[in-house]
């Protein structure tokens, strides 16, 4: 695996127009399905849905091209 390995799963701010309160929620990729299976966290985090993603994404590649 060579990328960084950084995920928020929740994101708590105010809405920048109107103030009101945002609760933004991601679920994890496969990726990180897998390493925190591989690690054995696979229970140490909250119950949140698993993400669906494109197959393959430049950010799991070898060399990202820009």
């Amino acid at each position: 695996m060579n990328r960084l390995m950084l995920h928020a799963s929740e994101l708590r701010l105010n809405h920048p127009e109107n103030g009101d309160p945002l609760l933004l929620r991601a679920g994890l990729d496969a990726v990180w399905q897998r390493a925190m299976t591989h690690c054995g966290w696979q229970n140490t985090l909250p119950q949140i849905p698993r993400g669906e993603f494109a197959a393959e994404s430049p950010q799991d590649s070898e060399k990202i091209e820009f």
